[in-house]
């Protein structure tokens, strides 16, 4: 994927964010006050995205490196138990 995709109500969030939107992590986030999806190649993007929905669900699918996706699904683990939880 090679394009990021928002909605109007999270535009000023993301376009905070370094400009580092290439092809890389497909990231999906659902049932948060965030929601949309997204091709980031910015683990730190993604972290800022993430801290925001913490009520949601946030899944990660990766195109090329699955120890990457593995990483940063560990590193966002307490996140998605949080939202688990609500």
């Amino acid at each position: 994927c090679t394009e990021y995709y928002k909605t109007n109500s999270i535009n000023e969030k993301m376009n905070k964010l370094e400009n580092k939107y290439i092809d890389a992590y497909h990231v999906i986030f659902k049932e948060g006050n965030l929601n949309g999806e997204w091709c980031i190649n910015d683990v730190n993007a993604v972290s800022k995205i993430a801290a925001n929905a913490v009520n949601g669900i946030v899944t990660f699918t990766h195109e090329q490196n699955i120890n990457e996706r593995i990483k940063l699904m560990n590193k966002f683990s307490q996140i998605f138990l949080n939202g688990l939880s609500k």
